[in-house]
């Protein structure tokens, strides 16, 4: 029998992919225990499979294909990506992903129950990275959401992270929203990669494209979550923008300003930057565990000193 526990279950892991059961918990409002007795269930029943890459590396559930149905059916949840039996290989490569993935899921849940009771903060939408916009085409670029194509000379950069958060004022109409992009950082790629990532995202920024298709935001931040042990990572990343800023002659850029985006280099006020160890429910909005480019701790949302009402910092 398929209750209704077992419904929020099913519907949570079409949404983000992969879940644990102690994220799946924290989601439906129940103990880790009872939940892992209701994945079991659930995997017994067909409706998800159990995953797991290692003898030692904790069971993640994915939907089967007649999970999905499920949730279409009775949930009436558009998947954001088809059923594919890829998404059941026990490569070491794919362990590898599913573990970032992971990572990105425990932000995501971080940041949507931040905001469930939040009394001015209102998450809009959140958008994966694994999102179709067009399963039929070729191109990344044109089949997911979040891959963007952007020509720069002779050059194609391209922005695609790992999700983005549209964020708005509670009670709002419109919510005059900011376009959140996420960026797991591991410490796996080199600084080299991590460059390339940020000049395809001061062009993303200079061009406006958070302004238009499926953002429509007037504010645009990049987060940055490490997860290191260390602050070395995110102190090289913030040199790279420092370096950025002095090529573009603008050592001491402007801020941007709503849809005004200032000069070339105000990109670097986009970025924040902070440590996976450090983000809760608690902390991810209203605790200055976030730094600026420049090494300023601060809040996400940060309640301007002149008003009562909290603003995007």
């Amino acid at each position: 029998m398929v209750t209704n526990d077992d419904m929020k279950i099913i519907g949570h892991i079409c949404g983000f992919r992969y879940l644990q059961s102690g994220q799946l918990a924290r989601l439906i409002g129940r103990g880790v225990a009872v939940t892992r007795r209701r994945c079991r269930e659930l995997a017994r029943l067909g409706l998800v499979a159990r995953l797991q890459g290692a003898p030692m590396e904790e069971v993640s559930y994915a939907l089967t294909k007649a999970g999905y149905e499920l949730a279409a059916g009775e949930l009436g949840l558009r998947t954001p990506v088809p059923f594919s039996a890829t998404t059941f290989r026990a490569k070491p490569a794919d362990g590898f992903f599913r573990k970032h993935e992971l990572r990105v899921n425990d932000v995501r849940i971080h940041l949507e129950l931040a905001c469930v009771e939040h009394p001015e903060v209102a998450l809009l939408r959140t958008i994966p990275e694994f999102e179709l916009k067009d399963p039929a085409a070729k191109q990344n670029h044109e089949k997911f959401l979040l891959w963007h194509r952007i020509e720069d000379g002779r050059k194609v950069r391209t922005v695609r992270p790992d999700a983005c958060f549209l964020l708005g004022r509670r009670g709002v109409p419109g919510g005059h929203p900011a376009a959140f992009f996420l960026e797991l950082d591991r410490g796996t790629q080199p600084m080299r990669r991590i460059e390339e990532r940020l000049e395809a995202y001061r062009l993303f920024f200079a061009r406006g494209l958070h302004q238009t298709g499926i953002y429509q935001a007037a504010v645009m931040r990049v987060l940055f979550v490490v997860d290191e042990p260390t602050n070395a990572r995110i102190f090289n990343i913030r040199h790279l923008l420092k370096a950025m800023a002095g090529r573009l002659n603008d050592p001491q850029p402007a801020r941007p300003f709503g849809a005004v985006v200032g000069t070339a280099a105000s990109v670097v006020h986009c970025f924040r930057f902070a440590r996976f160890r450090d983000l809760s429910s608690e902390t991810i909005l209203d605790e200055p565990v976030w730094e600026s480019w420049d090494g300023e701790r601060i809040r996400l949302f940060n309640p301007p000193a002149a008003e009562a009402k909290r603003e995007v910092a």
